[in-house]
């Protein structure tokens, strides 16, 4: 029976996160969301099948993402930085799919979608504590998780990220810098560290990899509408914008009419 249930885990929790994700988004928005999760985690499933290490079943946690546990430990650094960097290189290509598709159909929908999956997987190589980005850090060198999480830090308390899931990100951050400063949790072994070559080729994946999400989100907002917009035009109203609106800042919206446009743009 525990059997049954492990297998089941996947499916359950797949279907849970959707609806909890369709109740406040919407079906399709919700179910998008969910599978770009899905594609995220396959890169990791699939790098570490590459390299012969056991997982756990994935199991999706509502408003969190989703999860695969190793159950060995990489041998080396290299392993790990790829395991970790694999999440976000096949989760960014599913969100340049989706917003590439969006272009193409001229669906806000899916322009939507793929600029959430650049934004998820650009969140998760934060080099902060139990990210993608901060197991990266980790592999370059043991001094970047106490710098990732200064500038971590340094966000929330600006605003530039007002999130709890971010302050709890934040707290493995300083549980896993304060533990070893203190002696608390074990560093990884001396060997546990990459060489010349694999480090620099490492540290210019990680940053070709933020760049191109970067990129994407840049190119994928070229003509994608914000959200209160699309729900003002699905209102029935009409939504005028300046030339060079940014899809995350309605502020210069105009709900008037298109005389009170003109005079306001000089049209």
């Amino acid at each position: 029976v525990g059997l049954k249930l492990t297998k089941l885990a996947p499916v359950v929790s797949m279907v849970v996160s959707s609806a909890a994700y369709s109740m406040i988004f919407g079906p399709a928005y919700g179910c998008g969301m969910v599978g770009l999760i899905f594609v995220h985690e396959c890169g990791h499933a699939l790098a570490m099948r590459y390299f012969g290490l056991p997982f756990s079943p994935m199991v999706f946690i509502p408003f969190v993402g989703a999860v695969i546990q190793m159950q060995k430990s990489p041998a080396t650094a290299a392993q790990s930085a790829i395991i970790s960097l694999a999440g976000p290189v096949l989760g960014g290509l599913a969100a340049g799919a989706t917003a590439a598709a969006g272009h193409a159909l001229d669906s806000q929908l899916l322009m939507a979608l793929g600029d959430w999956g650049f934004m998820i997987n650009l969140f998760n190589l934060l080099p902060i504590g139990g990210l993608d980005g901060g197991h990266v850090a980790d592999a370059l060198h043991p001094a970047l998780p106490a710098l990732g999480l200064a500038g971590g830090v340094g966000l929330a308390v600006t605003g530039a990220i007002a999130n709890p899931i971010f302050y709890l990100v934040l707290l493995s951050g300083a549980f896993q810098v304060g533990g070893r400063a203190f002696g608390f949790t074990e560093p990884p072994p001396p060997h546990y560290r990459l060489a010349r070559g694999p480090m620099i080729a490492t540290a210019m994946a990680y940053v070709g990899c933020v760049g191109s999400l970067i990129m994407g989100m840049a190119l994928n907002n070229v003509g994608r509408k914000s959200a209160r917009t699309i729900e003002r035009e699905m209102a029935g109203e009409t939504v005028y914008l300046p030339p060079k609106a940014d899809p995350y800042d309605d502020y210069f919206a105009s709900f008037e009419s298109p005389d009170d446009r003109d005079d306001r743009w000089g049209g």
